[in-house]
C-alpha cells in the first residue's frame, strides 16, 4: 500500500514537470514499504476474525492492532458476550484502544482464553460543499491525513448514497483517485458526507521527506562529502533521518518483552 501518491509528493517538494513522475512512483513505493516495516503497521484496515489472546481476571483488554474501528463479537471461553448499549447493561463496549466489559463479567483468566472479532485501520468522515461555479468540482478531505481508501460519499441532508463511478460523474455519482473526488457540475454547492480510511498526516509527511531525500541523494551516490571553496558538505548515510523516525515513532508498533 501506498502511504501517499505522486501528486501530494510533488506538490509538497515544488515540483510540477511531469519527467520524473516515474522515478517518483517508484520512490513512493519504496519508501511506503520502508515506513511500513519500520512501524511494524500496514495502515491498512484489517479484519481481525477468531482473535484469541491471554486473559488476566480484569473487565479491560488492550488489543494489540489500533485504533479499532468495530468489534463485532466478544468470547469468554466458548461463550458470546453482548454489547452493552449503554456501559451498565451487562456485555461489552470498545475505544480506539481497548474492549471493556460491563455487568460483572471478566476476562477470563489463561492463555488464549479471549475471543474477540474486530476491525482495525484509521477510519473517519468529512463533511463538505461539491465546490460552485467553474469547478473544478473536487473535494480533497484532509480529516486524519490522506484519504487512501475510499468507502463511500453520501448528500449530508438527506443521507442519500452518491454512486461512485470510473471515469466523468454524472448528477448524484462521483469518482475518486488517490485522494481526490470529483462530482458533477450539477451538483455544485450540494452538502456531501466522505467516508474513508486514511494515512495518519504525520506518516504521510515521513514518506514524502524520504522520497525528497532520496531525489536529491542521486546526484551524491557513494559520495560522503564535497568541498567547496572554504566550506565542506556532508551527507548522511542513515536510511532515515531523525526527524522522519519523529514523525513514526507515535505509530511505531511494539511487541512487549
Amino acid at each position: 500500500m501506498n502511504l501517499t501518491s505522486v501528486a501530494r509528493t510533488k506538490t509538497y517538494l515544488g515540483m510540477t514537470a511531469n519527467t520524473s513522475d516515474t522515478v517518483i512512483g517508484q520512490l513512493v513505493a519504496r519508501a511506503s514499504d520502508q515506513v511500513i516495516r519500520w512501524c511494524s503497521n500496514t495502515f491498512e484496515r484489517t479484519s481481525h476474525t477468531n482473535a484469541r489472546y491471554d486473559g488476566f481476571g480484569s473487565a479491560v483488554l488492550r488489543l494489540p492492532d489500533t485504533p479499532v474501528i468495530t468489534v463485532s463479537r466478544v468470547l469468554l471461553g466458548t461463550t458470546s458476550i453482548p454489547a452493552s448499549a449503554d456501559g451498565i447493561a451487562a456485555g461489552y463496549q470498545f475505544d480506539e484502544l481497548n474492549v471493556f466489559l460491563f455487568g460483572g463479567y471478566l476476562f477470563n483468566s489463561g492463555k488464549r482464553q479471549v475471543g474477540v472479532d474486530y476491525v482495525s485501520g484509521y477510519a473517519t468522515t468529512q463533511a463538505d460543499y461539491v465546490p460552485a461555479a467553474n469547478g473544478p468540482y473536487t473535494i480533497t478531505p484532509t480529516t486524519g491525513g490522506y484519504a487512501a481508501a475510499d468507502l463511500g460519499v453520501s448528500n449530508t441532508t438527506s443521507g442519500t448514497a452518491y454512486a461512485r463511478v470510473v471515469g466523468v460523474p454524472l448528477t448524484g455519482n462521483y469518482s475518486y483517485s488517490e485522494g481526490v473526488y470529483t462530482f458533477n457540475a450539477t451538483d455544485t454547492g450540494a452538502a456531501v458526507t466522505m467516508a474513508y480510511d486514511y494515512v495518519p498526516g504525520a506518516v504521510e509527511q515521513a514518506v514524502i521527506e524520504l522520497v525528497g531525500t532520496s531525489l536529491k541523494q542521486r546526484d551524491n551516490l557513494g559520495v560522503s562529502s564535497r568541498s567547496l571553496r572554504d566550506e565542506s558538505i556532508s551527507y548522511s548515510d542513515k536510511d532515515m533521518s531523525d526527524s522522519v523516525k519523529g514523525l513514526l515513532w507515535p505509530y511505531k508498533k511494539v511487541v512487549p518483552v
